[in-house]
């Protein structure tokens, strides 16, 4: 495929996403404003960070203009947004590390890698970065354990592989298509 093929395709994706956006608001349907949320991962002195999102305009895939490939490895703790089913090149580098992940509209699953840590390791954000009428739960795969991030601002786990998943699922009010865990 050439780069201008390439163009053309992302300039058609989204137009198409700002129609589906524009039908939605008309029929009343509830669609996630533009909003971005900072996750800090951290164990002992270190500290990484990934940051996730939604944005009208952006498509459910690599947007080069909103997100960012992972460029850091850090050497005892490091997270990102995991995405080899994007493709994406940027100056003629292959990416599927991120960390930012902006999205067009929710719900949506949002998957952090998690690689080092020390004895725990500690997810934090924001309640004040959760849009209205937003519903995010962090799910640790390794523990099945759901955690309502609205309720508190950290989770603090032991990690039992490398690298450990961490989801962020996000929702916008009743319109969620997949069932939550019981709050």
């Amino acid at each position: 495929m050439t780069n201008h093929m390439k163009t053309n395709l992302q300039s058609i994706a989204r137009l198409c996403s700002l129609l589906v956006a524009a039908l939605l608001l008309i029929e009343g349907s509830a669609l996630a404003a533009d909003w971005t949320m900072l996750i800090t991962v951290s164990s002992g002195p270190d500290e990484a960070s990934v940051q996730i999102g939604s944005q009208i305009g952006a498509s459910d895939w690599f947007d080069d203009a909103l997100d960012t490939p992972s460029t850091l490895k850090q050497e005892n703790l490091s997270a990102y947004l995991f995405h080899p089913e994007w493709n994406a090149t940027m100056d003629g580098v292959k990416h599927d590390r991120f960390q930012r992940d902006i999205r067009f509209s929710l719900p949506q699953d949002y998957d952090i890698s998690i690689e080092g840590g020390r004895v725990s390791v500690t997810v934090s954000w924001k309640i004040a970065e959760i849009p209205l009428k937003g519903q995010f739960w962090l799910h640790d795969a390794g523990t099945d354990i759901w955690v309502n991030m609205s309720k508190q601002e950290s989770y603090t786990f032991t990690p039992s592989e490398s690298p450990s998943l961490i989801t962020i699922r996000a929702t916008w009010g009743d319109t969620c298509c997949y069932p939550l865990p019981s709050q």
